[in-house]
């Protein structure tokens, strides 16, 4: 049987009262005998608890603090490992009877460390109900634990995706909620200018804002768009979705006529350039990653009719259309690629 451990206050007056039987037992003649008999119960009860205890085979470790009398320390946790097991009559430790004595180890040492609250993992919360598909459920649970948030990048990126969620949704406030969500993802950055997800959630809002901007602001939220998004794909190169948004972006830039080009060049200098092809490649890295997204098929496809494939564009055309939808981003590709069929 291996060692078991019990109340370490119940030992020591069990060793305390083995102690005094064998004292009284060696010196009758001190005025002991009336007291005998009641200390020789209480052994027998302290013997039979022993019994019990061992059957039961437990462990039990006990912290108590206790204060030291010389002010040494003023507190510390006294670990009281009391361990007991019946040793062979020959034993030192036997008594007469051969029960076994109890012996007690006590060890001194600084206090456990204090019981730590279970602290909710409010970054992961979030990102499993937008995973989910309960947008609105998610970016009300940042939103309403906000100071959670701020600590940080990765909290302060969250954020300013829950701002541009709660726009999307409820379009009466959209504005509202991209000029909140602009100088979250500003923070996210200056925090951790190599967080490759803060970069993609302030081009996110950026392109959004272009919608309530003049002519000019809306050209320099695309020029920021692009900045941030081939920054966010220079620190994480399998992230599907700003490959995606890059291909977005370069579709619209590759659609500009000369015209538009040399009003570009008016309010911002250079004005921006792309080709289809390139266009193309980065539809095609955001499939690498994520295939079968019904709205980067679409967009694979119109790439594919500028360039004059029409047989690969109908082969994605169909793909989008096939697929089953689960969002109603996915709805709206799908009525359009089968428009383009």
């Amino acid at each position: 049987m291996g060692p078991w451990h019990i109340f370490a206050a119940g030992c020591a007056t069990g060793a305390a009262t083995a102690g005094l039987l064998a004292w009284l037992r060696s010196s009758p003649a001190r005025g002991g005998a009336p007291v005998l008999s009641e200390v020789g119960q209480l052994a027998a009860a302290i013997a039979a608890l022993t019994q019990q205890v061992q059957q039961l085979d437990t462990t039990i470790s006990i912290t108590a603090p206790l204060r030291n009398d010389d002010d040494e320390f003023q507190m510390a946790s006294d670990v009281l490992r009391i361990e007991a097991e019946r040793p062979p009559p020959s034993h030192p430790l036997a008594t007469s009877s051969g029960s076994p004595m109890v012996e007690v180890t006590v060890r001194a040492g600084s206090p456990g460390p204090e019981p730590v609250p279970v602290v909710p993992n409010h970054y992961a919360t979030a990102d499993e109900l937008r995973d989910g598909h309960k947008v609105e459920e998610a970016a009300d649970y940042v939103l309403q634990h906000q100071q959670q948030f701020l600590a940080d990048a990765e909290g302060l990126w969250r954020l300013c995706r829950a701002y541009y969620d709660k726009g999307e949704i409820h379009k009466d406030i959209k504005q509202e909620q991209l000029n909140a969500a602009i100088p979250r993802g500003k923070d996210a950055i200056a925090k951790d200018p190599n967080n490759a997800r803060a970069h993609k959630w302030y081009a996110i809002v950026q392109g959004a804002l272009s919608d309530f901007v003049s002519l000019q602001e809306k050209l320099e939220c695309g020029m920021l768009f692009r900045k941030h998004v081939e920054r966010s794909l220079e620190l994480d190169p399998s992230d599907a979705l700003a490959h995606h948004l890059l291909g977005r972006f370069c579709f619209e830039v590759a659609k500009l006529t000369w015209f538009e080009k040399q009003a570009c060049k008016t309010f911002i200098g250079t004005p921006p350039e792309a080709t289809y092809e390139e266009t193309l490649s980065h539809f095609e890295q955001a499939d690498k990653y994520q295939p079968n997204w019904i709205m980067n098929l679409l967009f694979m496809g119109k790439c594919c009719v500028q360039l004059g494939r029409k047989a690969d564009a109908k082969r994605y055309f169909r793909q989008a259309a096939e697929l089953p939808a689960g969002t109603p981003e996915d709805n709206t590709a799908q009525a359009e690629a089968r428009q383009l069929m």
